[in-house]
């Protein structure tokens, strides 16, 4: 080999060297450039899965509330539908009181009438306590319908977060 292809083959060597080195260069740039970008995505990845509990939880917080104020609306409508009955009650039987001494003289006369008295007030206040659990059934499949819809949209958002 003459001295001129033994220069060109030196060069042609340091710079297949150099090549090697640079892209032995690049190859470490790549591979900071993906881990820094995976640790971009790992932290985003927490911050809104972080940011989705916390929603979640503002959400469950709202819903307990919601839950809470609407049994203290039906046990005040309990307690009213209960106070009104008391008193349509203690009003009707002061009226057949009333109406037992005005008209009624015999004391057989008097047991029937408390007997029949007896038998409306209990027929009434049955009726009243199948329709205020009626009521309450009614108010309670509701509330079940908006948990189950809210416990379905949980659901979606966490398989799309789990999908990520």
């Amino acid at each position: 080999m003459d001295k001129k292809t033994a220069q060109a083959v030196d060069e042609i060597r340091g710079d297949v060297t150099h090549l090697y080195e640079e892209v032995a260069g690049l190859r470490e740039t790549i591979r900071q450039d993906i881990r820094d970008e995976n640790s971009k995505l790992r932290q985003e990845f927490r911050d809104e899965n972080s940011r989705l509990r916390q929603e979640f939880r503002g959400e469950n917080e709202k819903l307990r509330q919601e839950f809470r104020g609407e049994n203290e609306k039906l046990r005040q409508e309990f307690r009213d539908e209960n106070d009104k009955l008391r008193q349509e009650v203690r009003g009707e039987i002061d009226n057949l009181r009333q109406e037992v001494r005005d008209n009624y003289a015999t004391k057989a006369e008097l047991y029937a009438v408390r007997d029949e008295l007896k038998h409306h007030t209990d027929t009434r206040i049955e009726d009243l306590r199948d329709e205020l659990k009626r009521h309450t059934d009614i108010r309670f499949e509701s509330l079940r319908d908006d948990i189950r819809i809210v416990a379905e949209g949980v659901a979606v958002i966490s398989a799309k977060l789990s999908a990520r």
